[in-house]
């Protein structure tokens, strides 16, 4: 998510092509929009829940949930899901449903999960994981499945550049550092 503080902003809108800016919503906390483009969802709160807001493109509130402080949006897993991730040790990566605000536990790790990034197809996810003092790039199937440390990986004493990795845009391969 793009952080925007504590004061309040302008989430505006306006096209390449030119034209007048529009300002569509008003928010005090994080913004991220859909991968299609036709959703917003905006974080807002600091206390022990924030409270996330569903907007279509125009602005106009169509959902609503809240989700604990150490709760992180990381991304879209599609129109109707997003990614999340807690602060906490271990940290867990979890689904939540923008529908209904149902969640889903996608990790079962004893360790730190960094960085989780959805394949571009949606269909895989990777991330960093502690592992023993270092750090190994991990892939699954995104209901959890399939769980496995990419081969030939190189493990870091700290985190590499970004999250040290990248989608090939067509989801087919993960490009990382290595040995």
């Amino acid at each position: 998510p793009v952080p925007i503080g504590r004061r309040t902003s302008s989430v505006t809108r306006v096209a390449s092509t030119g034209g007048r800016p529009e300002v569509v919503l008003q928010t005090t906390g994080a913004f991220l929009l859909s991968p299609n483009g036709k959703l917003m969802l905006t974080e807002t709160g600091q206390a022990a829940q924030r409270r996330h807001v569903i907007s279509d493109s125009s602005g106009r509130k169509l959902a609503e949930f809240t989700l604990p402080a150490e709760t992180v949006v990381e991304a879209w897993t599609g129109a109707t899901t997003i990614l999340t991730s807690t602060s906490l040790t271990p940290s867990i990566i979890t689904t939540v449903s923008i529908a209904d605000g149902r969640k889903r536990r996608v990790t079962d790790s004893t360790s730190d999960v960094i960085a989780p990034t959805w394949s571009p197809d949606r269909r895989r996810l990777a991330y960093l994981q502690w592992n023993d003092s270092k750090l190994d790039h991990v892939i699954m199937n995104a209901d959890g499945s399939g769980k496995r440390t990419a081969p030939g990986h190189r493990t870091f004493v700290t985190p590499p550049p970004g999250n040290g990795f990248e989608w090939l845009p067509d989801g087919s391969a993960l490009v990382y550092f290595g040995d």
